[in-house]
């Protein structure tokens, strides 16, 4: 495993990059903020032909962080990036070639794929002890963000070596593409709406200038053949959930 802190480095690692397809799996600096209005702490990507580790950091206190423009560079690159959440990744940067493996899961087995048991001791220990701070994985030490990418590396490649007949980048990007677009723009909000008069129990909302962001789960759009709505004054949000951040 390398970490990527010098320019000399990147340059390195992005001859590989371009070239090679791989898992790419982004970590957020704020686990309870939507990716619209949050940034990016650092990324995890294993090369699928040799299996190489690299660790980008861009927002972290261990290291020496990235420019964010060499974030941007990366998404130009048209090698395959299988990651688990395309959405996320999205909102994030206009990235080509991306399949995302949960996606990719449900059209093989109808079922999203099921990551929620994967976490280390110091995610844990990290999220009870400071539930309240921003930006936590901007402190949980990168190498357990290394063991945290790992485990879900390995159920990726799983998936996708198992699952890889019913890949169809074409209605990957037709669906997820067009979901993450809808969240983009947000909703605007009264001047005196309160939180009370969300229901919390179905969606993840940040108000922010007077906007709310959404998170639409795709395989519940598709089973309910629905536009994704609001969730607000009554209306049925049963497309919209908090997603999973780290």
């Amino acid at each position: 495993m390398s970490i990527i802190d010098t320019e000399n480095q990147y340059r390195q690692f992005h001859k590989k990059f371009r070239n090679e397809d791989c898992i790419f799996l982004p970590i957020l600096s704020d686990t309870k903020a939507h990716p619209q209005e949050n940034s990016i702490s650092l990324i995890y990507v294993s090369f699928l032909k040799d299996n190489d580790e690299y660790i980008l950091p861009f927002n972290h206190s261990e290291s020496a962080n990235l420019p964010i423009e060499f974030y941007w560079n990366l998404s130009d690159c048209n090698n395959r990036k299988f990651t688990y959440d395309k959405k996320l990744l999205l909102h994030l940067g206009k990235f080509k070639n991306v399949c995302d493996v949960n996606f990719l899961h449900y059209m093989a087995v109808n079922e999203p794929l099921d990551i929620f048991e994967i976490d280390t001791n110091a995610h844990r220990f990290f999220n009870l002890r400071y539930y309240n701070k921003n930006d936590i994985n901007t402190i949980i030490p990168i190498l357990k963000q290394l063991e945290y990418c790992r485990k879900l590396s390995i159920v990726l490649q799983d998936t996708i070596k198992k699952y890889e007949q019913y890949l169809n980048f074409s209605y990957n990007n037709d669906v997820l593409e067009n979901l993450q677009y809808i969240e983009s723009n947000g909703l605007q909000t009264l001047n005196d709406m309160h939180h009370n008069q969300i229901q919390p129990t179905y969606l993840l909302h940040q108000i922010y200038l007077h906007m709310v962001f959404y998170y639409h789960l795709f395989y519940l759009v598709l089973q309910t053949n629905i536009t994704p709505h609001n969730g607000i004054a009554g209306s049925n949000p049963g497309n919209i959930i908090k997603p999973t951040c780290r």
